[in-house]
């Protein structure tokens, strides 16, 4: 068993025994550090789907864009170490985030507790709460807290950072692209990347008929990043600890 700082677990879950995924803090997880957000910021004008915004961090980091009317757009359009793309189809005002997690940095976070234990209940006994500066500590305003445990963060369960090479067991005899072990006893949230250049990275979706692109392998029940026959570039999956599919959901009372 790895050997942790600070563990918290969601109200419900002994801390000894939940599982990592009913666990809101783990410090042997990373959670997801914002570095800047900006929003309200760019109108988007008709016509124009793509605006460049720029960060300071030296490499391509994980982002999410947002707009007014689509709600939320994914990654964004393409990323690289010091600038990013923001991607919207309509006149609209775009908002993103900028994370403090590389998208190139192989990572792996151990595996504590993957038991299912009980169900949470939905009380509000938490284990751990700090309020921001200025802020009451009995605010009943989540967005009045830095940590409440309460609530979930997203943490980052893998990293997977590796070249395109040949698929050999997607049935495909002369296609590349990335296959995915997912380790979990879950199906986990995740999110893919592809880049040419290894400086660009552009996130990929199932839905895209053109290479590169996510597709399912019926065999192992994983994804895989596809690449047609194309041998060339990197792939990332960059996976979260939370599942796709639960139900142990958390509504506390404030």
């Amino acid at each position: 068993m790895s050997g942790f700082g600070v563990k918290v677990s969601l109200p419900g879950y002994s801390v000894e025994t939940a599982a990592d995924s009913d666990l809101y803090f783990s410090s042997d997880w990373p959670i997801m550090k914002i570095d800047e957000s900006l929003s309200s910021t760019y109108s988007l004008a008709e016509g124009v789907n793509s605006l460049t915004f720029t960060h300071n961090l030296g490499y391509p980091p994980f982002t999410m864009v947002f707009s007014n009317s689509l709600g939320y757009l994914g990654p964004a359009g393409s990323v690289n170490s010091t600038t990013g793309t923001l991607t919207t189809g309509n006149a609209d005002v775009g908002h993103y985030y900028v994370f403090r997690n590389p998208l190139n940095q192989n990572f792996q976070a151990p595996q504590l507790n993957l038991s299912e234990p009980p169900v949470g209940t939905t009380n509000e006994d938490f284990g751990i709460k700090f309020s921001k500066p200025g802020r009451d500590a009995s605010s009943t305003d989540l967005r009045d807290f830095t940590i409440h445990s309460g609530t979930r963060s997203l943490m980052v369960y893998a990293t997977v950072y590796q070249p395109i090479t040949a698929l050999t067991d997607q049935g495909f005899t002369a296609e590349y692209g990335l296959d995915y072990t997912n380790t979990l006893p879950y199906d986990p949230v995740f999110f893919a990347f592809y880049s040419s250049d290894n400086q660009n990275f552009v996130p990929l979706n199932a839905v895209s008929e053109v290479a590169p692109k996510i597709d399912f392998n019926a065999i192992s029940g994983n994804p895989f990043i596809n690449n047609g026959n194309t041998n060339s570039g990197y792939g990332v999956f960059y996976v979260m600890l939370d599942p796709y599919q639960t139900t142990n959901q958390i509504s506390v009372t404030l």
